[in-house]
């Protein structure tokens, strides 16, 4: 099972989304089947190494979208077609799946707000990160 989605939020109702892969494509409508509901999404797979190998993946590729998003309010430079660059950049054989919010509000503050300013190292960042109060796991990934 994968997200994106944060726990807290499926909990409280929010529209939310989630993928399940198994090898049993039965195993895997069934799990869709009694997960999903009017405020939850649950996708099927049968293909359970993409499904782990993409959902870390999504996470730094949302990282860069964030950055993105930022940069595109700050200069005329970008735009959409610069969006489907990375699109295409961080994954152009898979779709990684919709990123996950506090990787991608990561990515924007990096631009905005400089939270890694004086940071010398990943390992640095990563010390950091418990002061942001969310979590934003494509930057361990990203090591």
């Amino acid at each position: 099972m994968s997200g994106p989605s944060h726990a807290v939020e499926v909990a409280q109702g929010k529209i939310s989304g989630l993928i399940r892969a198994s090898r049993s494509g039965r195993n895997s409508i069934k799990v869709r089947e009694l997960l999903s509901g009017p405020n939850l999404v649950v996708f099927s797979s049968l293909d359970v190494t993409e499904v782990q190998v993409d959902a870390p993946l999504k996470n730094v590729v949302a990282i860069a979208f964030g950055m993105l998003d930022a940069l595109k309010e700050t200069s005329d430079r970008f735009g959409d077609n610069t969006e489907s660059l990375l699109l295409a950049a961080g994954g152009p054989e898979r779709d990684p799946g919709p990123p996950a919010a506090g990787n991608r509000r990561f990515g924007r503050e990096i631009i905005l707000s400089k939270p890694i300013k004086g940071c010398s190292s990943i390992d640095q960042v990563i010390e950091g990160l418990p002061r942001f109060g969310y979590i934003a796991e494509g930057v361990v990934t990203s090591k």
